[in-house]
């Protein structure tokens, strides 16, 4: 790699942004295989410290999972007015600092009281791809957004399946808590990065940059909020699955010393399958409205979780979970597109969070409701999650004709 290339300035803000989003795509497939080698896999390290109830740790997975998500989600405003006024790289040196510290922190608990306390304090400084999206939805230009985002949703997806496929061989072998260590030191990597090449962002081309003060978060949030509560919805479902792949893995007989493997492998096919819907939808967002692409992908969604409660065996919920990924997995590059298209998101990193807030918020409550749902039934969790996924495309198509904006 030409050290001097990447750190010399550039020539035209073209090749500033393109040279920008390689880099910050490449620090956060680095993060992101970190993070994803021991995250599906929190509730058995919760097992392995000592609660052996399978259902009582899912719902702390989810509790711990869910209640940082939502301290992140509450602090993503903050970071990002900070990031307007102090430049987006700083603030993504704090969040890798913050990511390391939290792994190797995680690394040397005994309870799972020790592991919420961790990731609720950690939760304050992290936010990675919250910002990151938040940076791209307020910088790229306008003719390469959706392709932008999707790359972004791609790196995270691509890293995320690769992560727990490493993780899940290493979870059979030597256990989840040595991964969190190697997490850190990948966290470092990504920070070494940012720091020596990545340039702070000019506003995008179609919008002044502005900071946000409180005032404008109130007017930000107004048109945005349908496309946040969308986004939301579509994170919450995603995310009720993360607690429980390895229990019900467990439940449909994965098999002694088998259930780390068949866990990853079902959570790196589905990410596989996010990530081309993710691109696809990008590409054909260009020709057909990003609205219209959403109700498909909302159906296909609820018709696909549906029958995963009544499955008999793993490799039938590997090959349905990986389906319905396939099938929802570009609702979410399709909400920014459709959300910065109307100029809602442009300009400013903080007005640009206010969107990203509804993903955080859904990626907060989903485990939660995961591992709530799991009290009653584990099957339970997916006939909801199709009900949830029926809701949002009423909910969807009700806005979009009421809007009937023709520029969606």
């Amino acid at each position: 790699m030409n050290l001097r290339r990447w750190t010399r300035s550039a020539r035209s803000p073209e090749e500033a942004w393109s040279r920008n989003l390689t880099i910050l795509l490449t620090a956060i497939f680095i993060e992101e295989i970190g993070w994803s080698l021991t995250a599906p896999f929190l509730p058995l390290y919760i097992r392995e410290l000592g609660i052996g109830d399978p259902k009582e740790a899912a719902l702390w997975a989810g509790v711990v999972m869910g209640v940082s998500l939502a301290i992140s989600c509450a602090m993503t405003p903050v970071w990002a007015a900070l990031a307007d006024r102090f430049g987006g790289k700083l603030i993504l040196l704090r969040a890798l600092v913050a990511l390391a510290a939290t792994n190797f922190a995680v690394g040397l608990v005994g309870t799972v009281e020790q592991i919420l306390t961790v990731r609720l304090v950690s939760a304050l400084f992290t936010g990675l791809v919250p910002l990151s999206y938040a940076i791209i939805t307020s910088s790229a230009p306008l003719a390469t957004l959706a392709q932008s985002v999707a790359y972004l949703q791609t790196v995270t997806i691509a890293a995320s399946s690769l992560g727990p496929l490493i993780g899940g061989m290493m979870v059979d072998r030597i256990g989840v808590r040595p991964g969190y260590f190697y997490a850190a030191a990948l966290c470092v990597c990504g920070f070494l990065l940012v720091l020596l090449v990545f340039h702070n962002p000019p506003p995008a081309d179609s919008a002044p940059a502005a900071r946000m003060r409180t005032r404008d978060l109130r007017a930000a949030i107004r048109p945005l909020l349908p496309f946040v509560v969308v986004l939301f919805l579509v994170q919450s479902i995603d995310r009720s699955f993360q607690p429980l792949i390895p229990i019900y893995v467990d439940e449909l007989g994965g098999g002694a010393g088998r259930v780390g493997f068949w866990s990853g492998l079902t959570v790196s096919l589905s990410g596989a399958a996010m990530a081309i819907a993710a691109n696809a939808m990008a590409r054909l967002s260009r020709y057909v409205s990003p609205v219209r692409l959403l109700l498909i992908a909302l159906a296909g969604g609820a018709l696909c979780c549906a029958p995963i409660g009544a499955l008999g065996s793993v490799w039938q919920f590997t090959v349905t979970r990986t389906l319905l990924s396939l099938a929802a997995g570009g609702a979410p590059t399709l909400i920014f597109t459709a959300g910065s298209r109307l100029g809602l998101a442009r300009g400013s990193i903080g007005r640009s969070s206010v969107l990203v807030m509804g993903q955080q918020m859904g990626g907060a409550v989903g485990p939660l409701m995961g591992g709530a749902v799991a009290q009653w039934s584990l099957r339970g969790v997916f006939v909801v999650d199709a009900l949830l996924y029926l809701a949002t495309f009423l909910f969807t198509n009700r806005v979009a004709r009421r809007r009937s904006h023709q520029d969606l």
